[in-house]
């Protein structure tokens, strides 16, 4: 039978966006940038892409620097800056819808399945009331300018300039004196601020998620031992993390981007990528699914206290099994033996098995598997501009499984 659905939800008691306020929100809405319903995604991707790819592509173009010819490194060549600002721009905006709704519903579910006591209920709106006010506080606006001001003074102290590969084709003049062109100024304090603006934005959505997460796994939850997903009920938390791959997806974009101009015009060997890209990967897979990790406590302690609670169960059926059909006692009406809910001996041990299993992580192995991959799919092409693509996948294929 489907659980009763709580009437309140209707009142948005237990509404919750991580993604509808936050780090200048408010400012956002009044200048339009965001309707009064609704995400308003297509106007808003559309209007950062001419904001920020336009103008340092019609530049490059004007003051010659956009293809091959007077420029030895010009910007065509440049994967890097075109793909943050022609993919991974989007992909932070676009995945602003499954954060939304997958995140609401990992709440709503919290509250339909049970997992959250009815006693609860008043906890679990004051937890959701205060991670709203950790989203919209002014931490997170701070955080978003001090990341902003500090790419804006790195460009203006004008030494990444002449060191920096991805700026080589907007700069003029000597090593002595050189300086940038309009294309590279205005990708240097508009278009890449307003990159890592958006990515800051999201590291402060996460940092919300963590709040929530540590704090829904202080209640006192209902969890189910006998759970097929492993996890008392808890696996559909992988909502989540299936919200994140967009997120993956756009980092990997600019990272593979960077690394594969270096590779095909600066003799890179992908070889030398190896360790950087696997403490990538450890950061991502800290960063993405520690704020499950805050649940592994509870998992651990309760999976204890019911596998002691289930092998007693297996025990008093065996007994009274082995007495009656082996001893030939005279057992009586024991309520052991006749209920359908426990069944015969065989069913009480698959269940006793069922919750032996119990993970101390809510998320599963496809989770799991689908971040990294995320992760690493971008970056493949940038390995297979050296080493053969079907040893490639032959190997990251041995590493999933």
């Amino acid at each position: 039978m489907a659980a009763a659905v709580d009437p309140s939800l209707s009142a948005g008691e237990f509404s919750f966006s991580v993604v509808q306020g936050g780090p200048f929100y408010s400012l956002r809405k009044r200048l339009g940038l965001v309707p009064e319903k609704g995400l308003g995604l297509a106007p808003r991707i559309l209007a950062i892409i001419l904001l920020t790819w336009a103008p340092v592509v019609i530049g490059a173009v004007l003051e010659g620097v956009a293809f091959v010819g007077p420029s030895q490194d010009p910007l065509l060549r440049h994967f890097g800056i075109h793909s943050r600002l022609l993919i991974a721009v989007p992909l932070l905006l676009l995945a602003e819808f499954p954060m939304e709704r997958n995140v609401r519903m990992v709440i709503r579910h919290f509250v339909q399945s049970g997992i959250v006591r009815p006693e609860q209920h008043g906890d679990l709106k004051s937890i959701l009331r205060s991670c709203e006010r950790l989203r919209d506080s002014l931490w997170g606006r701070l955080l978003v300018l001090a990341v902003v001001a500090a790419v804006v003074l790195l460009g203006l102290s004008g030494s990444e300039m002449i060191h920096n590969h991805e700026l080589k084709w907007a700069t003029t003049g000597s090593s002595a004196d050189a300086h940038a062109t309009f294309a590279g100024q205005w990708f240097m304090y508009v278009s890449r601020p307003v990159y890592l603006a958006l990515l800051t934005v999201w590291l402060w959505r996460l940092i919300v998620v963590w709040s929530l997460m540590a704090k829904v796994s202080k209640l006192d939850l209902h969890l189910v031992p006998g759970h097929p997903d492993r996890a008392g009920g808890l696996a559909f938390l992988d909502l989540i993390v299936r919200a994140c791959n967009p997120l993956m997806i756009a980092n990997s974009v600019v990272l593979a981007g960077r690394w594969a101009h270096d590779v095909k015009y600066h003799q890179l060997d992908v070889t030398n990528l190896q360790p950087v890209l696997l403490v990538y990967i450890a950061a991502v897979l800290l960063l993405f699914l520690g704020p499950f990790l805050m649940f592994s406590k509870t998992l651990l302690r309760f999976k204890h206290h019911a596998t002691l609670q289930y092998a007693v169960l297996t025990g008093d059926e065996g007994r009274l099994i082995d007495e009656k059909w082996i001893l030939r006692k005279d057992v009586g009406e024991n309520a052991l033996l006749g209920p359908p809910e426990i069944g015969p001996m065989a069913d009480a041990i698959t269940l006793y098995e069922t919750v032996s299993k119990i993970r101390p992580f809510p998320l599963g192995k496809e989770a799991l598997i689908g971040l990294v991959v995320a992760t690493v799919l971008p970056i493949i092409p940038v390995f297979a501009l050296q080493i053969p693509l079907k040893d490639l996948l032959l190997k990251l294929g041995a590493g999933l499984l």
